[in-house]
């Protein structure tokens, strides 16, 4: 018994140096190069709209009538529980644009894009 409990305790200490060997640090941080240039994503490119976001920037193009709406999104921590009545304004979708082409609702970070002359419905969650 003690010759089992003597080998066990010796593979297990293999096993832990092998793991405290393997660790490697990164050089650099990837995540704070990230953030400090963000780089612009092309959500969605249709023949009538385009939609790119770059960082906490959304930028809505009506390539129709080459118009360009730009929404930011900030969030705000807080330590005190939402009421009520904030979290019912997040599920309300309210109209920002309202053309021919092109409809956009906000509704909390959520941002819809109806395009009307595409018939289709984009929802970008920055």
């Amino acid at each position: 018994m003690k010759k089992l409990i003597a080998l066990f305790c010796l593979v297990f200490a293999v096993m832990l140096a092998g793991c405290a060997a393997t660790l490697e640090t990164p050089t650099s941080n990837l995540t704070e190069a990230a953030q400090a240039t963000p780089e612009a994503v092309t959500l969605f490119d249709t023949s009538t709209v385009k939609i790119v976001l770059e960082g906490a920037e959304t930028t809505v193009t009506d390539k129709a009538t080459g118009t360009e709406y730009s929404y930011t999104t900030t969030r705000k921590l807080s330590t005190t529980p939402p009421t009520l009545e904030q979290l019912q304004s997040r599920c309300i979708a309210r109209t920002s644009v309202n053309t021919d082409t092109l409809k956009i609702e906000l509704a909390g970070a959520l941002i819809v894009v109806h395009d009307l002359l595409g018939n289709q419905t984009y929802y970008i969650d920055p």
